[in-house]
């Protein structure tokens, strides 16, 4: 199992090398989580959904743009609310110790790295 889990660990490598490539972009993230997802499907990391614990999905905030005297009845799209979106932090550490359980486990199924996450996350 050791050549199926070192492809594994190169390929979240290469999900890591795309979000340290260039510009933090929502593009790049989905591009990294697909990886993710794909290289541990079938094992026990999957049920986890890893990729957005370590890469976090954007998260949609608003401003209202308006001041008015209504005591907060009018709606936020109606008061002429900006909905933006920001991008939580990478865990680029987590990624990297994710890459080094992946690679050390000694089954297909990946349950030394499972042991691992769930110590580290639940």
């Amino acid at each position: 199992m050791s050549a199926l889990n070192d492809a594994r660990a190169a390929a979240i490598q290469a999900s890591l090398n795309i979000l340290q490539a260039g510009p933090d972009t929502e593009e790049r993230r989905k591009d990294a989580r697909l990886i993710i997802e794909t290289v541990l499907k079938n094992t026990k990391l999957e049920q986890y959904r890893v990729s957005e614990v370590l890469i976090p999905l954007p998260v949609e905030q608003s401003k209202s743009n308006s001041s008015n005297g209504n005591n907060g009845e009018q709606s936020a799209s109606a008061a002429g609310a900006v909905s933006t979106t920001h991008l939580p932090p990478l865990k680029i550490k987590e990624l990297q110790n994710l890459i080094a359980s992946v690679k050390g486990s000694g089954d297909s199924v990946l349950t030394d790295a499972d042991d691992l996450w769930k110590l580290s996350h639940i």
